[in-house]
């Protein structure tokens, strides 16, 4: 069944019945930045089966990545959260910097290199999407495999 949210009344499925799991979903990170990297784990980035919004709230004295999960990782989370992960399946993540401080924030891929990111158009890789102070980052994440992915920055 299809799901869609009604602001009204919440989220539901197409046949109007209350859905267990949202459409959107905030997710606030505190954690510390260790080495200049702060590393997000795969539940950062689920949440919402259309959009997760993830608030970048660490308190950073410098320029900081966020580091992205594994797709494996990310794929356990799915599991954890009870929903089946299939190739293709695609939502949004989005990103807001409101650490405290004036620095940059830079989302890179995992160190196992198991996201490919692109910029658009999509045939233009990337390594990182820069996120200021006060800017917000929209990201749509796809599986391309249960180990693989492609995280691309849309606006």
């Amino acid at each position: 069944m299809a799901k869609y949210f009604d602001s009204a009344i919440g989220d539901r499925d197409s046949a109007g019945a209350a859905s267990s799991f949202p459409n959107h979903k905030f997710n606030a990170n505190t954690t510390a930045a260790s080495g200049g990297n702060i590393q997000l784990v795969g539940a950062d980035l689920i949440g919402g089966l259309v959009v997760t919004y993830l608030s970048m709230q660490a308190i950073i004295g410098a320029a900081t990545n966020i580091v992205l999960p594994s797709v494996s990782d990310t794929v356990a989370a799915l599991r954890a959260a009870g929903i089946t992960p299939e190739i293709g399946m695609t939502w949004e993540c989005s990103f807001y910097n409101s650490q405290s401080g004036a620095y940059v924030m830079t989302i890179v891929g995992d160190a196992g290199s198991t996201w490919t990111m692109q910029s658009p158009p999509a045939s233009s890789p990337n390594t990182g999407f820069t996120l200021a102070k006060g800017s917000t980052k929209r990201c749509m994440c796809q599986l391309t495999s249960l180990t693989t992915g492609i995280f691309q920055g849309v606006g």
